[in-house]
């Protein structure tokens, strides 16, 4: 059984009210759960829910397999151990910030995963543990602890961890205590080839380059249709 209700609330849900609903709804209900989503992480919409109402849900909520709690601002992450304890068949984790701010992870509450005899061996299926936009700038050592947390033997070839800088924005992926690698698709080689084809002909038709834009311009649709047609 599913449930994604669209709780994305401002100020109104700091009581974490519907995350509680759930909790102590019928027993009947409760365990048969296998996914809960709230919010929206592309979205710019706090998800005022705490940690403490998270801990409650997942106690309540032991057949848990993907639990997903995006735009959650206010998590700070002391309830990522009570939810490995408590829903030991969880494949899927994800506790992000969103497009406006970052979140309040604190790294320090992650390293339990790291090296916590219980916690470091517990959900072995976890597989995708989404972190992005969920630690903040302050925070500095973060790469460290990422990789760190993949790296226990029960978790090897199988967590994941997502992350994605808080100022730069780009994402990287920890895998086996080092960054995942990037796989090169076809579709990828195919927009470098095309990058790389209209710097060359700018310079070889002679359009104006200017190093602060992007590589295209306003000549991107000539570049384009010289590219195209000689294809």
């Amino acid at each position: 059984m599913n449930a994604f209700p669209d709780l994305a609330g401002g100020a109104n849900s700091r009581d974490s009210a519907h995350l509680d609903a759930i909790a102590t709804a019928d027993e009947a209900f409760r365990t048969k759960l296998e996914k809960i989503g709230l919010g929206a992480r592309l979205g710019k919409t706090n998800m005022a829910i705490t940690d403490d109402a998270v801990v409650r849900l997942a106690r309540a909520c032991t057949t848990l397999k993907t639990l997903r709690l995006d735009s959650a601002l206010f998590i700070t992450g002391t309830c990522i151990p009570p939810i490995l304890t408590a829903c030991p068949n969880i494949t899927s984790l994800s506790i992000t910030g969103h497009n406006g701010r970052t979140g309040s992870l604190n790294l320090d509450n992650l390293k339990p995963m790291a090296d916590d005899p219980v916690i470091s061996v517990s959900v072995p299926k976890l597989k995708p543990l989404d972190l992005r936009r969920a630690i903040n700038a302050a925070q500095k050592n973060y790469y460290d602890l990422l990789r760190a947390i993949t790296r226990p033997e029960g978790r090897r070839n199988k967590l994941e961890v997502l992350f994605q800088h808080p100022t730069a924005h780009w994402e990287k992926c920890y895998k086996n205590g080092r960054e995942k690698q990037q796989k090169i698709t076809q579709a990828m080689k195919a927009q470098e080839m095309l990058e790389e084809a209209m710097w060359a002909v700018k310079g070889n038709r002679g359009f104006d380059i200017d190093d602060d834009d992007d590589g295209y311009g306003t000549d991107y649709s000539a570049i384009s249709a010289i590219i195209h047609g000689a294809m």
